[in-house]
């Protein structure tokens, strides 16, 4: 993965900035540099943001990220493109931000957003995929990095200042950082998991055996089996199971006693029952008399609901005749009413006709003036297209008039043009000499800088082959060393197994001896004597199958060892020769090329190749200066000649122009005036006139409008008369025929009524009745109380009946209290016994499930040993003082040494080697990570805390190189083809400085683009390219761009 460019909008201090990364594609290494705060790590901010929407540090938030000059309007964005295994990649990404809204006022919070845009191969032309949902574009990315935000960070960018606090941290401040790096939480947190589980069986233990002790406290112990304190819960259990026996047969005696008492108790309730039924049929008896009695009384009032009932029934069968004759009574009022109404309208609609004829002679009058206005509105109208040309000819003149000034003075400004370029063209008129000496001297450099370049790559390429010799042989020194330690070991470890075996043995032997029964033959030697067996001294050293399977595993890992070191040294052996030979093969064509110049050392060439490169790109830089010159020169030429053509074309045809618009000019002029003569003189405009027919033309409108309506009215009015009559003819010939059936109808009921009260006036009968009707809803519940008092009287009669038959043998009420008082001294003792019985269930039953619930209690209980110790191991509190997952990290970092120690050999020249410690520390945060280096130059180890700065800043900055690297291996990411080394420098001493400089200097690239990040003025002379960041001291920032300059 190799960024190309980065472009940051309204991001940090920066409000568009494109930071192009392909200027450095010719050198291996770049300075990012500017003051303190310009904003030089925001730039690797943006990167990580792009990719993981989070910061390249721990101390900034993504919400922070937005520019402080942004305002509303100003979108914060980062768009990202780089290059990957033949793809190239466009990822663009805006965090959540509040800004103005795209309609009407106010601002709105615009959601974060992500564009992810894939190409089929390295330029952006075809593309085959785009991502907009934040999901999956961030989880594209996840698969195809294969590298977590912090992961990303070591690889890319190295923080000195950090690793040098992580090589000379302790123990846990290591174990914080690789637990973030190589994800190992997941060790800590099985340890932890264990721990839980172990804490929870110890106290699932004891609430287990809290348990027990509570339910044997709850045992009600009889006198003669309560157990002491010193007892077991195994011997309590057993007398439990004593006393239990001893209360089962108690409870089968008491079960006996309660049999006979309820079977006395039986007979004499059946007794009892039998005597109170003969007693209720006697109570039953006497309240049916008295029922019987209390209906028998209600007699006069059922007669009077019957009479009301008949009255009722009556009023009912009339009522539909009374019903017609009140209908006939509304009808006749109203028709009475309506006549009336008629003849008032009549009236009104009389006065409406006089008023409406004294407006049509109104309108009468006004007619011969209409028909005036009239005539003028067809004489007008004829005059409106001669107003309207004389405007017309009005607007040309004036639009002529102004084309002709600006024609004029166009044509004047191309004259002062043309007088300009011409001049131009003189002045430019010998350049055309130059260039076929530029073109030859061009020539000569770039055969130059070909050999030049391709003796730079033989100079590198040998001094790798070198360097990579120097670091084998070293490691192969310490390969022969570590040999000859290990097979020192494999010796003595050989010896040591050997003498355990045998141990092992004679014990086995003297064990099957010990054990034989007289005249049994003896399965090691076979005699049937043992008299004379030997037994194991009680001095010697007991040994068990798993100590001899240890020592036998110790045995085959040391074998394994020699024999891995062997391989180890040979490999290396065949690597050193390989090199060699393509050392002496590169050194032979260097010494072709400079066969001229006497050099015999690597450094000397590369000082040649390096000032001899140097030189030439000056001569190239003035020679490309003139060429640009020359090319600039020719094409204003050029471009002088087209202007000189065009002006002189424009200039005569705009003078075309200005003599046929003054022509036109003059035309309209003349057609203007005559026809301003042809109109009259009471109307300056078109609009005047207008103005005066439309008002005129309203004004016949609205007389022929009012006729219209007025006729309207007369009509209207006509047809209401007659409707008016007709009403009046048909309400009169309803009144007389309501009057007849009304006369019928009060005779009919007048007879009816003289059946019920003849005594009474027509009115008085008629409110009488109605009184009657309002009572008809009453008829129903009537006829229902009748008719229940007639069943109930029939009801009480047929019970009194059956109970005189039910009661014949019986002459008077039983007794029931002496039965009762002995059926109640049979039920108390029934009780006492059947209490006795319960308790000694209840009491049975608890102990049959305390003795239960305590044996499940003891077979739940485990024996946590075993875990214990486990728990204790992985959590680091064993001899060794080393947790589970630090001996996890502490395989990782022995890669990540490994790999480091191949750059410490090349940067200090095999000096140092970096390794583990091996003695413990005094507490659990100084053992299992800690690092040593091992001097050369001493031969011994010592703590890295012992490093000088400039050691200290090369041991970190190998280290913090191999653990991007050994990262990238681990999580199988994809090749980041760049690195960023961050600030360290200002705090260095002068010689550490330089130590610093020095290495940085002699990284290899391999094809890998090195930033370095830093003010330092030394870093600045001695790296020519540089991306430099300006601080403008109001907030924000630019980038310039320093390349291929000394």
């Amino acid at each position: 993965m190799r960024p190309l460019q980065l472009k940051l909008n309204y991001f940090g201090p920066y409000r568009q900035q494109k930071i192009d990364f392909t200027k450095f594609d010719r050198t291996s290494m770049f300075l990012i540099s500017g003051p303190t705060g310009a904003g030089k790590s925001t730039i690797f901010d943006g990167l990580v943001f792009a990719l993981y929407d989070k910061a390249s540090g721990s101390q900034r938030d993504p919400k922070e990220f937005r520019s402080d000059f942004a305002t509303i309007h100003d979108e914060t964005s980062v768009e990202l493109t780089f290059t990957h295994r033949g793809h190239y990649y466009q990822l663009i990404r805006k965090p959540k931000q509040t800004l103005a809204k795209k309609r009407g006022q106010g601002t709105t919070e615009q959601s974060p957003q992500i564009e992810l845009t894939i190409y089929a191969d390295e330029t952006p032309t075809q593309e085959i995929k785009q991502l907009t949902k934040i999901d999956q574009a961030n989880k594209y990315l996840a698969d195809l990095l294969q590298l977590n935000a912090a992961q990303f960070r070591q690889i890319v960018l190295l923080p000195q200042g950090e690793f040098r606090q992580f090589l000379n941290g302790d123990s846990n401040q290591k174990e914080a950082v690789l637990r973030n790096l190589f994800q190992t939480q997941r060790y800590e947190q099985w340890v932890k998991q264990l721990q839980t589980q172990y804490k929870q069986l110890k106290d699932d233990n004891g609430q287990r055996q809290q348990k027990i002790q509570t339910l044997l406290q709850q045992v009600n112990w009889l006198p003669t089996l309560a157990p002491d304190d010193q007892v077991s819960v195994t011997e309590q259990l057993d007398l439990l199971q004593q006393q239990t026996d001893q209360m089962k047969a108690k409870e089968s005696e008491q079960q006996a006693q309660a049999a006979q008492l309820k079977e006395e108790l039986e007979q004499q309730q059946a007794e009892l029952t039998q005597r109170q039924y003969i007693k209720t049929l006697f109570e039953q008896q006497q309240e049916a008399q008295n029922t019987l009695a209390t209906l028998q009384r209600q007699t006069p009032q059922i007669t009077q609901m019957q009479q009301q009932l008949d009255q009722l029934k009556w009023a009912q069968d009339n009522h539909q005749h009374y019903q017609s004759l009140q209908q006939v009574t509304a009808e006749f009022t109203q028709a009475k009413a309506q006549l009336a109404t008629a003849k008032d309208s009549a009236q009104v609609i009389k006065q409406q006709q006089v008023l409406l004829q004294q407006t049509a002679a109104e309108l009468q009058t006004h007619e011969k003036e209409q028909q005036e206005l009239q005539t003028q509105l067809i004489q007008y109208a004829d005059l409106i297209p001669k107003y309207q040309q004389v405007t017309k000819l009005q607007q040309a003149k004036q639009q002529l008039a102004k084309e002709i000034t600006q024609q004029q003075q166009q044509h004047q400004q191309t004259d002062e043009q043309l007088q300009t370029v011409q001049q131009q063209i003189k002045e430019l008129g010998e350049l055309q000499e130059q260039t076929a000496d530029l073109y030859l001297q061009q020539r000569q450099l770039d055969q130059s800088a070909d050999q030049l370049k391709k003796l730079q790559e033989l100079v590198n390429q040998a001094t790798d082959f070198y360097q990579q010799i120097s670091v084998i042989n070293k490691e192969l020194t310490t390969q022969q060393q570590h040999v000859q330690v290990a097979t020192e070991r494999q010796s003595k470890i050989q010896t040591d197994y050997r003498q355990v075996k045998s141990n092992y043995a004679a014990q086995q032997i003297a064990i099957l001896q010990r054990d034989l029964l007289p005249n049994e033959p003896c399965p090691v030697c076979g005699s049937r004597d043992h008299s004379q067996i030997k037994l194991v001294q009680n001095d010697a050293p007991i040994v068990n199958e798993e100590l001899l399977d240890e020592m036998d595993q110790q045995r085959q890992a040391v074998e394994k060892e020699v024999a891995t070191l062997e391989s180890s040294i040979t490999t290396l052996q065949n690597s050193s020769q390989q090199l060699q030979q393509k050392y002496e093969d590169t050194w032979q064509q260097i010494v072709q090329q400079t066969a001229d110049t006497n050099m015999a050392t690597l450094d000397e060439v590369k000082q040649f190749s390096t000032l001899n490169l140097k030189k030439r790109d000056k001569e190239q830089a003035k020679l490309s200066q003139k060429q640009a010159e020359i090319t600039a020169q020719q094409q204003k030429l050029t471009e002088y000649k087209e202007q000189s053509q065009q002006l002189t074309v424009k200039s005569q045809a705009l003078q075309v122009q200005i003599n046929d618009q003054q022509r036109q000019l003059a035309i309209v002029e003349t057609q203007f005036q005559d026809l301003q003569q042809q109109l009259p003189t009471e109307f300056a405009s078109s609009a005047e006139l207008t103005d005066f027919l439309t008002s005129t033309k309203q004004r016949v409108a609205e007389f022929k409008k009012q006729q219209m309506i007025l006729q309207q009215q007369l009509q209207q009015n006509q047809q209401q008369q007659a409707e008016n009559k007709t009403d009046q003819r048909h309400y009169q010939q309803q009144i007389e025929t309501d009057q007849t059936k009304l006369e019928q109808l009060q005779t009919e009921m007048t007879t009816i009524f003289n059946q019920s009260w003849p005594t009474l006036s027509f009115k008085a009968q008629c409110e009488q009745y109605e009184r009657i009707l309002t009572q008809l809803d009453q008829q129903a519940d009537l006829v229902a109380q009748i008719e229940q008092y007639q069943q109930q009287i029939v009801s009480q009669q047929a019970v009194l009946q059956r109970l005189k038959q039910q009661l014949k043998d019986y002459q008077e009420i039983p007794d029931l209290k002496q039965l009762q008082q002995q059926i109640q001294q049979i039920q108390s003792e029934q009780s006492t016994v059947q209490e006795q019985v319960g308790q000694l269930k209840n009491q049975i039953s608890q102990q049959i499930k305390i003795t239960e619930n305590v044996k499940e209690l003891m077979s739940d209980i485990v024996d946590i040993t075993p875990l214990q110790e486990l728990s204790e191991l992985a959590r680091g509190n064993g001899s060794q003082k080393l947790g589970l997952e630090r001996y996890v990290l502490q395989t990782y970092l022995t890669q990540v040494l490994l790999v480091a120690n191949q750059r410490l050999a090349k940067l200090t020249r095999g000096r140092y080697r970096l390794a583990l410690a091996e003695e413990l520390g005094s507490a659990r945060k100084n053992s299992g990570l800690e690092l040593n280096v091992f001097d050369d130059y001493v031969g011994d180890y010592r703590s890295v805390r012992t490093l000088s700065g400039g050691e200290s800043f090369i041991a970190a900055l190998a280290l913090a190189l191999a653990l991007g690297e050994v990262v990238q291996q681990q999580t199988g990411a994809i090749e980041i083809n760049a690195l960023f080394i961050d600030e360290g420098f200002g705090s260095l001493d002068e010689e550490a400085l330089n130590t610093a400089i020095e290495a940085l200097m002699s990284l290899e690239s391999q094809q890998r683009m090195i930033g370095i990040i830093s003010h330092v003025r030394e870093l600045q002379a001695q790296i020519p390219a540089q991306l430099k960041v300006i601080s403008h001291g109001n907030g924000e920032s630019s980038i310039q761009y320093q390349v291929d300059e000394d």
